[in-house]
């Protein structure tokens, strides 16, 4: 090793300094693993919340469309009965 020779570090001090080090990887990588996987199964539930909000738009938008279509034949309709009413008043 390296660190022993050029820098004059006891051999066991440089092998316990390095086996932390790799400790800390590894448990950064498991750690990673981890959220990476909780972060899948998160984006799966977000993604579901994303459509049922979609699909709820949708539905509104239906619902809207049909109360404007409503709206407009009662308009008509008010406005036939007005007309017949004036020619019946001429």
């Amino acid at each position: 090793m390296a660190s022993v020779h050029v820098h004059n570090i006891p051999s066991q001090k440089a092998w316990l300094v390095f086996g932390i080090i790799g400790l800390v990887f590894a448990l950064g990588g498991f750690y990673t693993e981890y959220k990476a996987r909780n972060m899948a199964s998160s984006m799966e539930k977000w993604r579901q919340m994303g459509e049922e909000y979609r699909e709820s738009a949708e539905d509104m938008a239906a619902s809207t469309d049909e109360m404007r279509r409503q709206a407009q034949e009662m308009a008509d309709q008010l406005r036939q009965k007005a007309e017949r009413e004036q020619r019946q008043t001429e």
